[in-house]
């Protein structure tokens, strides 16, 4: 099943891409850092040099949902430096976040759907999150938009967002901007396909 830290700070380093690798054969959640809900409080953390792929990510039918790095409630979170590949779900999440939040020079690709529609497999998704970074990523061959932010619960606007200098390859969408959204900077990225 899945990696559940529910509350708490958390500072994971693994050995580096393709040294620390998780492999998850199941169709649930991958990592998740953080409760589901907004606790109210917010923890710092970390995630940082790892592999995590599904490598059968093909055979799953279910309904898309399933996140592989799903980190919520946090402070100062950040995750870099990993490579993500096989998701059914949106690959790197933050919700419930805020205060410098980032995601940095990681490689998401491969995802649930290829580059057809297959809504909710975001390679990287800001979501009722403030005061985030999408720098320096990688984002390839995913069934929906390459790096995404908003929210649909208007008691969570998201703001104050840096979307600089990703590559993007071959993704149903690019990057995008929906529902209670203001303040977001989009700077330097590369499109193509």
């Amino acid at each position: 099943g899945a990696v559940v830290i529910p509350a708490g700070d958390v500072h994971f380093e693994g050995a580096g891409i393709g040294k620390t690798i998780f492999r998850f054969n199941h169709f649930t959640q991958g990592i998740r850092l953080g409760g589901e809900a907004d606790s109210g409080s917010r923890y710092v953390h970390v995630f940082r040099n790892a592999t995590i792929e599904r490598p059968n990510y093909a055979a799953y039918t279910g309904t898309i949902g399933p996140k592989s790095l799903y980190i919520s409630n946090s402070r100062n979170g950040l995750v870099e430096d990993i490579d993500m590949s096989g998701s059914i779900g949106y690959g790197i999440q933050f919700d419930y976040s805020d205060t410098y939040v980032m995601v940095r020079r990681c490689y998401v690709h491969d995802h649930f759907g290829g580059s057809s529609v297959a809504a909710g497999t975001d390679g990287i998704h800001f979501y009722r999150t403030k005061d985030f970074w999408a720098i320096e990523n990688t984002v390839a061959r995913v069934g929906d938009d390459a790096i995404s932010c908003g929210t649909f619960n208007f008691a969570y606007p998201v703001s104050n967002g840096h979307i600089l200098f990703n590559k993007i390859y071959n993704t149903q969408g690019t990057i995008k901007m929906y529902t209670k959204v203001s303040g977001v900077t989009v700077k330097g990225n590369y499109i193509d396909g």
